[in-house]
């Protein structure tokens, strides 16, 4: 009788390889085409007619959020905080300026009492933030 060679068994094994290959393209992609948000309050500021365009200085500032929470430098500061964190801030500049941001539907009140606290602790030059009318 005649004996056949019989074909080797094929392994039916998935390469795992091109697969990550392709995930890590897909990864880079979206990386490269997403778009970036800087992390920042969202603010939208009042307009103003007669509002001055002001040079970036070192300067504290002071936002407002429509809520009425209140951030010194990009951290939230309670109110009962607020005079504390931005004297040891004004300590050591030597530019006294500060800078309040506040949203357009901030409560009067609020944006009072921390105008009055920025100059209680020794704000020399206190700006109110707007932007021009479009």
């Amino acid at each position: 009788m005649i004996e056949f060679e019989r074909p080797k068994p094929l392994y039916n094994s998935l390469s795992i390889a091109p697969l990550i290959d392709i995930i890590f393209l897909l990864l880079l992609f979206f990386l490269l085409t997403s778009v970036f948000i800087d992390p920042g309050i969202p603010l939208d500021l009042p307009q103003a007619a007669t509002a001055e365009f002001q040079e970036d200085q070192v300067q504290q500032v002071i936002y407002i959020s429509r809520l009425g929470e209140i951030y010194v430098n990009d951290q939230y500061t309670p109110f009962d905080r607020l005079a504390p964190t931005l004297s040891q801030m004004l300590q050591g500049s030597r530019v006294k300026q500060i800078t309040i941001k506040a949203d357009k539907d901030v409560a009067f009140g609020i944006f009072v009492r921390v105008l009055d606290v920025a100059k209680e602790v020794g704000g020399q030059n206190v700006i109110i933030a707007a932007e021009f009318p479009e």
